[in-house]
């Protein structure tokens, strides 16, 4: 069962990927939308990137909620010994890998309730990963193509998105307000533009897409906001789970894909009930 699961991953982003819209439609989405002020939403967020609405059309938005790639526990307000200190992390050495960090909240993050002491181990490895965030995080990539862009900004937002998580779970204890900005401004630059030859290329068409999504992605975490449901766990969705060869393949980011696939195997009765309930409904009409 186990074993199965990772590959049907892959085959939901072959057949999203397949139904998308031209690259110069959904391109000229982004255009509109790095003009816009206004940020999309969960209820608009498919219509500025079509290839999100492909990857869970019949899952209701109560249970993509659950999903370990988005959901976190709830600041029960306990208390520990001590609150962020962003200071310490910028002293040398600083880490040179996020890797560490970031797998260690993920196991804490998809806890249901947190102890004291999970709380204190969350608040160390955001404090590392802060460190990272702001003195040895990679910025700029090679050329202005996706596959480079979707490694280099892939990596900006799984950082971004566990310390955000990692703030909302620590409430006060984070001191967000003291170190956010720090990263918003040293990310500043780090965006992609697509040149035009991409944009007529079919070959680099999912690329394109995931890569303008997470310039997209990066603009909420400016803004001090998380972006929407569909976009956070699609684009995780991408990385991990989806067809082709970037750094996200490698086995260290495996512990992720096994959430995702546990996480397929355990909504399915759920699922199941919800299209039995439409059924009967249905036919009862």
């Amino acid at each position: 069962m186990g074993g199965s699961l990772p590959s049907a991953c892959s085959v939901v982003y072959h057949q999203g990927f397949c139904c998308l819209a031209a690259p110069s439609q959904e391109s000229g989405s982004a255009e509109q939308l790095a003009s816009s002020t206004e940020l999309p939403t969960d209820a608009t967020v498919i219509s500025h990137f079509k290839w999100l609405g492909e990857l869970f059309p019949d899952i209701p938005e109560s249970i993509l909620r659950t999903h370990p790639f988005y959901r976190h526990p709830q600041n029960e307000h306990i208390r520990i010994s001590r609150s962020f200190d962003a200071r310490s992390r910028l002293r040398p050495p600083a880490q040179k890998s996020p890797g560490p960090a970031l797998t260690v909240c993920k196991e804490i993050l998809k806890k249901l309730s947190l102890s004291p002491q999970d709380l204190m181990q969350l608040l160390k490895q955001a404090e590392r990963l802060y460190g990272y965030a702001s003195q040895t995080m990679a910025l700029n990539y090679r050329r202005a193509q996706p596959l480079y862009a979707i490694e280099t900004l892939g990596a900006i937002f799984l950082v971004l998105d566990t310390l955000y998580c990692a703030a909302e779970v620590l409430g006060d204890y984070s001191m967000k307000q003291d170190w956010w900005p720090s990263i918003v401004h040293r990310i500043e630059a780090a965006r992609f533009v697509p040149k035009k030859e991409h944009l007529r290329c079919d070959k680099s068409v999912r690329n394109l897409h995931i890569a303008l999504t997470l310039d997209a992605a990066l603009e909420y975490y400016r803004k001090g906001i998380r972006p929407p449901l569909l976009m956070v766990i699609g684009l995780k969705e991408a990385l991990f789970c989806g067809p082709g060869s970037t750094r996200f393949k490698s086995p260290q980011w495996d512990p992720w894909r096994q959430d995702a696939a546990q996480w397929r195997v355990s909504i399915q009765p759920i699922l199941a009930k919800i299209k039995f309930s439409t059924v009967w409904m249905g036919g009862k009409g």
